[in-house]
């Protein structure tokens, strides 16, 4: 396959703007900006050297389009995301400046009972199989915790179910972060043995997403106050990454019959070639379908962004809420099925497509690019304020959901962090103190951050 001269323009363009984040990575938007840019790297670059058969029977002219539209993307999300940010933190300490710190011990009880109540639940679901619960060797071939039908299949507790799952995606996450910030070694044993007990449920489920949900927060706590060189946790991720990448290409073998079949083998079968490749990284090759549809369809100039704010009401409440992309997935050939809602599977269309759906061809790439710059001056905001563990968590856990983005900018992937959110925002509530304290309450947090080496206070953006 043939690289497109725009996609090799396109990628020099991509690697210029990560540069330019190593030499600004003293600004609060450099780190989420380059989070993201590999994001697109991941998304849009990486299945043309995985898969290249997958490509050939694509026109050259339409990988040229894609590519075009993906150089506007950067652009424009290189020209909001600094300004963003920028407007963003002027006042980032302004929230926390009264709130009193709370321990990460505290923390982590908190979550241990938040996990423990959401387990509790999800093994009723499984019929009292807590090993099951835990460990669903029979990966999509057989029942999990969290499992339910889609739309008005999923019943009256549908929205408990999913709701459940996203604070047991937030509990378990709480562990890998926490992990940095507990105090004695005895809770950071505990915090890590809960990591080991917890962590496989979204690997064996056969999620991918929700697996790097859990996972990220805690390499990029480990980057940012690992106790150990610079360098030899930049050596140490580099190593995570390939393990984790071996595990999810086991996760993709298995996951559609089960993993009974890996453990009774003990081997990867590394010389099945096609079998072992990461699959689904395809969001280059769905904008160039995203294309294809749009050359006999109308933008819908913004609805279909509006029906991912819909989606927070629950379906028991609205029956007749709008379904998302099922005609979009009729146009790829997934109609049929027995569910109601119409199609074998909803089909994820990048979040550069998903733009192009809503406005257009080429007001499309601004749309996504000004969503991911927005969720930049968050994310930045909340580094700002990294002087309280509260935010800081909050930081964490966003970057962790980033890479997911890139397959869609959606509520549903975005739901760990709106309830992380407004717990963290009522326990200041619940926490805040009087003005006369809040100096020495920020003093107090800047000496924690200079006793862990990373500098004190809120930082410039």
């Amino acid at each position: 396959m043939e690289i497109p001269a725009l996609g090799i323009v396109a990628a020099a363009l991509l690697l210029a703007l990560l540069v330019e984040c190593g030499f600004r990575y003293r600004e609060a938007w450099a780190l989420p900006a380059a989070l993201i840019y590999l994001t697109v790297f991941a998304w849009y670059f990486a299945d043309l050297y995985i898969t290249p058969e997958n490509y050939a029977f694509l026109p050259t002219n339409l990988l040229e389009l894609s590519y075009t539209q993906v150089i506007i993307f950067l652009v424009c999300y290189r020209l909001f995301a600094r300004r963003l940010t920028i407007w963003l933190s002027r006042h980032a300490e302004n929230p926390v400046r009264r709130v009193r710190p709370i321990s990460a011990e505290l923390m982590f009880a908190a979550a241990i009972i938040l996990w423990g109540a959401l387990l509790t639940y999800g093994v009723t679901r499984m019929h009292g199989n807590v090993i099951g619960a835990l460990f669903p060797i029979q990966g999509r071939t057989g029942r999990t915790m969290w499992f339910r039908l889609a739309a008005s299949d999923a019943g009256s507790t549908g929205f408990i179910v999913s709701t459940a799952a996203y604070f047991y995606v937030l509990a378990c996450a709480s562990f890998g972060v926490l992990f940095f910030f507990v105090r004695s070694n005895i809770t950071r044993v505990l915090t890590a043995a809960m990591m080991a007990i917890s962590w496989p449920y979204f690997l064996l489920s056969g999620t991918r997403s929700t697996f790097l949900a859990v996972s990220v927060p805690f390499f990029f706590g480990y980057l940012m106050f690992g106790k150990q060189r610079f360098a030899l946790r930049i050596a140490v991720i580099a190593l995570a990454f390939l393990m984790i990448n071996t595990a999810m290409l086991v996760v993709i073998k298995y996951r559609g019959r089960g993993f009974e079949e890996y453990l009774a083998e003990n081997q990867f079968e590394t010389e099945d070639d096609e079998e072992v490749r990461q699959r689904g990284l395809n969001m280059i090759q769905e904008l160039c379908f995203v294309n294809i549809y749009m050359t006999g369809a109308q933008p819908a100039w913004g609805t279909r962004y509006l029906e991912e704010i819909e989606n927070v009401i629950p379906r028991a409440i609205w029956a007749n809420k709008p379904m998302i992309r099922i005609d979009y997935a009729v146009f790829r050939g997934f109609a049929g099925g027995r569910s109601d809602i119409g199609v074998v599977a909803t089909i994820s269309t990048g979040m550069i497509g998903g733009g192009i759906l809503n406005f257009g061809k080429w007001l499309g790439p601004i749309a996504p690019a000004l969503l991911m710059a927005l969720w930049t001056a968050l994310l930045g905001r909340w580094w700002v304020q990294r002087a309280s563990l509260l935010r800081c968590l909050l930081f964490l856990f966003g970057m962790g959901l980033t890479f997911n983005l890139g397959r869609d900018i959606t509520l549903l992937t975005l739901w760990p962090i709106v309830f992380a959110y407004v717990v963290i925002r009522a326990v200041e509530w619940w926490r805040r103190v009087p003005a006369r304290e809040a100096a020495v309450l920020i003093h107090e947090r800047s000496d924690a951050l200079v006793a862990m080496g990373h500098g004190g206070g809120m930082v410039r953006w």
